[in-house]
């Protein structure tokens, strides 16, 4: 189950933020440039991470090293689109990139709350 609902918070990101980047393109298109660029990132961060914690909760692999280089790619990959919303302003808007870095978080977010809307409704029907 854990492997069906990570893709499928995966898929829905991708989907919604290129739906809403398409959108938002045809406003202006620096802000659909920018809303892919945060939500490649994050895409890649959230698959980065998912390996990570893989390693350190079923293998209980811990290493400084390891945790220290995950922080620097993670915080890196951030940075960097930051930094190319700064350097190229009038292809990339910055809100749109920082929007675009949290997708994935609220989706997250309105899932969980789905899911536990939909368990307490489901408590109250019995």
């Amino acid at each position: 189950m854990k492997k069906n609902y990570i893709r499928q918070i995966q898929t829905r990101t991708f989907f919604i933020g290129c739906g809403l980047a398409l959108a938002l393109s045809f406003w202006q298109l620096k802000y659909g440039l920018g809303l892919i660029v945060g939500v490649a990132v994050s895409q890649i961060n959230f698959l980065l991470h998912q390996n990570y914690v893989d390693e350190l909760l079923f293998r209980e692999h811990f290493t400084l090293s390891l945790f220290i280089f995950n922080a620097m790619i993670n915080y890196g990959l951030m940075i960097l689109a930051f930094l190319t919303a700064i350097v190229w302003p009038h292809l990339f808007s910055i809100y749109m990139v920082a929007l675009g870095l949290v997708m994935i978080k609220l989706v997250v977010y309105v899932s969980e709350v789905k899911l536990k809307k939909k368990g307490e409704n489901h408590d109250r029907s019995h």
